[in-house]
């Protein structure tokens, strides 16, 4: 996972749960992000995306997750996490809708859905 990419799991941790940040500085900012992409960085930003959402969806927290919290939910996503997901980013695409799996996906499903969500055949290298 790239540094930009981390950046951008911040920002959507950044509007789910404003009041995790409020009154922070520049540098206290950088140092969090530059935390969580060093933490991250050998994880693919797919897998980190979806717990990130899984986290989102699944708790009623009110704050910000940790990065070991995200981490813990990278592979445990249930399917319809990752349906529920497919649907809102790609209503057209009515493969996402289709897929039935058990509670917790095999490798294939994920992989399948991983696929799909990254722009299908030009990402495949990264499923």
């Amino acid at each position: 996972m790239t540094y930009e990419e981390t950046r951008q799991i911040l920002s959507i941790l950044k509007t789910a749960y404003p009041q995790s940040f409020l009154r922070w500085s520049k540098d206290q900012g950088e140092a969090f992000l530059s935390l969580w992409s060093k933490a991250l960085q050998e994880d693919d930003a797919l897998d980190v995306m979806v717990a990130v959402w899984h986290y989102i969806y699944e708790t009623d927290r009110e704050f910000a997750p940790t990065v070991g919290m995200i981490r813990s939910y990278i592979g445990t996503t249930p399917h319809y996490v990752l349906e529920d997901m497919a649907i809102k980013f790609f209503p057209e695409d009515r493969r996402v809708q289709a897929l039935q799996a058990p509670q917790h996906m095999t490798i294939e499903q994920r992989q399948q859905i991983k696929k799909m969500l990254s722009g299908g055949a030009n990402n495949e290298q990264r499923a």
